[in-house]
């Protein structure tokens, strides 16, 4: 690899292990109609409107429950692009 691009790498993936572990579960409900959780109804619409595989982000959702500290995303050595949330 001789680049990198980083989407999506929020907060939640410093200060915590990740998304809400009910983000995951709104990706396996049968149907949106069945989420009473502003947060997941949000997600899982957004899964969907992108005609992304669910099964695959919440399997992805899943396995990436881990604490990632600044210092070990500092260590990246692959060129890298994208935003830098200033705050």
């Amino acid at each position: 690899m001789r680049s990198l691009i980083l989407g999506g790498l929020g907060a939640h993936l410093l200060d915590s292990v990740g998304l809400p572990i009910r983000i995951a579960e709104a990706m396996e409900a049968p149907s949106p109609d069945r989420l009473t959780d502003p947060l997941q109804r949000l997600f899982r619409g957004f899964a969907e409107q992108n005609r992304s595989d669910l099964e695959a982000l919440a399997a992805c959702m899943r396995g990436s429950r881990q604490i990632l500290s600044r210092d070990e995303i500092a260590r990246i050595a692959c060129p890298c692009r994208g935003c830098r949330n200033p705050g």
